[in-house]
């Protein structure tokens, strides 16, 4: 079956310009005091949540649409600021996100969820440390906007206002 990847532009990612706060970033906001977590940590237990219990076609489709964004965003050299080897892994990640079936990312979104809800039990000193500091790399800005891309993705294929 052929999936029709014809979307509006900047899909699955819009900005929030109504510069009010939705009820999923007021959950995330809690959930990064409750547990601890900076918005990168946040934003990728939220992400891996929502692929990994989509259906396979919007799954398949979201995550098309984000390795597609993420690759646009690194040629840019918006992750420049990371370093070169967090670069790297970063394009080799969505490497096997495009290269694998979707039954198998969306098994990888589900195990990246428990890691990353669960970091202070899952993940080694060294792997913690560059995820805290992964975590600290976002200002509040920034992480806002991060959490208000996660509003399409929670709503998609329902509810699309776009």
């Amino acid at each position: 079956m052929a999936l029709d990847m014809t979307h509006p532009p900047n899909w699955p990612f819009p900005n929030n310009s109504a510069g009010s706060e939705s009820l999923l970033q007021q959950d995330l906001k809690n959930y990064m005091v409750i547990n601890h977590l900076g918005y990168g940590s946040a934003f990728i237990v939220k992400f891996s949540e929502l692929i990994g219990s989509k259906d396979i076609i919007s799954a398949a489709a979201l995550t098309k649409a984000f390795t597609s964004e993420a690759d646009k965003l690194i040629a840019q050299g918006t992750f420049s600021r990371m370093g070169p080897d967090i670069v790297k892994e970063m394009k080799k990640l969505l490497n096997v996100l495009v290269t694998s079936d979707i039954e198998n990312t969306m098994d990888l979104a589900r195990l990246s969820h428990f890691i990353f809800k669960n970091k202070d039990q899952t993940l080694e000193a060294p792997v913690k440390q560059i995820v805290d500091y992964y975590d600290k790399m976002f200002k509040k800005e920034e992480g806002e906007e991060l959490f208000a891309t996660l509003e399409a993705l929670e709503r998609y294929p329902e509810g699309q206002t776009f």
